[in-house]
């Protein structure tokens, strides 16, 4: 499941995704001056773009959570308008 809407997500303003190992949310607050974030769901790539046009590249197994137990609206401080 990526960026799960029920219960909501929250943005991840530090441009990093959330891997929870069964949930990843990749809305990466580009709406706000983050980065646009793409995920290839079956190799793991991520790709990721800002405004400045800066581009980075990494694998999803990066950005994996210790915090299991918690949701990711939970882990984010709450949902987003």
């Amino acid at each position: 499941m990526v960026c799960q809407t029920c219960p909501p997500h929250t943005s991840q303003k530090s441009g990093q995704p959330i891997n929870l190992g069964h949930a990843i949310c990749i809305d990466t607050w580009v709406c706000g001056g983050g980065w646009l974030t793409c995920l290839d769901v079956c190799g793991g790539q991520v790709w990721q773009t800002n405004q400045q046009g800066q581009v980075q590249m990494s694998r999803i197994e990066q950005f994996r959570s210790l915090k299991k137990s918690m949701s990711v609206g939970q882990e984010s401080g709450g949902c987003h308008s």
